[in-house]
């Protein structure tokens, strides 16, 4: 298991929508490491930041 999977890692003042991302894909994407990921990976994570954000629209927090 990868140190972020399953964890609720936050650091302060980040974006709640990346601490999301990196919660559900148990990866951290960054300009430096995107070159390393596959295309399904990128989708993936921009997948949770967008399922986040749909969250928020619809109060759905929980």
């Amino acid at each position: 298991m990868n140190i972020v999977e399953g964890s609720y890692f936050k650091l302060p003042g980040m974006d709640p929508a990346l601490v999301y991302a990196m919660n559900n894909t148990g990866r951290i994407v960054t300009q430096q490491n995107m070159r390393f990921l596959t295309d399904a990976d990128i989708q993936e994570w921009n997948d949770a930041v967008d399922e986040y954000h749909q969250m928020i629209v619809s109060g759905d927090t929980q």
